[in-house]
């Protein structure tokens, strides 16, 4: 219901759902939350991150998979290890961002207002010269 609720506003393709069925709900949301972040709601995409979705998760953890050409057993095992960490690392990431831009802002502001300041500007000028250039370059 979580993954349903979060694609309710996007007009997610209906083909993405019965995939979506194939994984443990935990993962439906992460897989949801991904093309969310990714800006890429697409049958194709949510292919590929169930193929590349560990046994463990699997709704039918015994069902048989697909096998790629070219693609190994191992090789296979290593690019959902290596998913898995770049997905929870590209989450993590989203999820500050907004929060980051805020404080950059705010801080962008206060130098703004610091540097409208005649005196403090001849006081850095004075004793901080380097400083003071890098904080008009901001």
């Amino acid at each position: 219901l979580e993954a349903l609720d979060l694609l309710n506003d996007f007009g997610a393709p209906l083909k993405i759902f019965p995939l979506l069925r194939e994984v443990v709900p935990s993962r439906q949301v992460e897989i949801v939350r991904l093309m969310l972040a990714l800006d890429r709601v697409q049958f194709r995409v949510a292919r590929v991150l169930i193929a590349l979705t560990p046994r463990s998760q699997l709704t039918d953890p015994f069902a048989p998979r697909k096998q790629y050409e070219g693609i190994s057993p191992t090789q296979l095992a290593d690019m959902q290890t290596d998913l898995a960490k770049v997905s929870h690392e590209y989450l993590s990431a989203v999820s500050t961002h907004g929060a980051t831009v805020l404080n950059l802002i705010a801080v962008i502001g206060y130098i703004d207002k610091l540097l409208n300041n005649p005196a403090l500007v001849r006081f850095m000028a004075r004793n901080f010269a380097g400083h003071l250039e890098v904080y008009q370059e901001l």
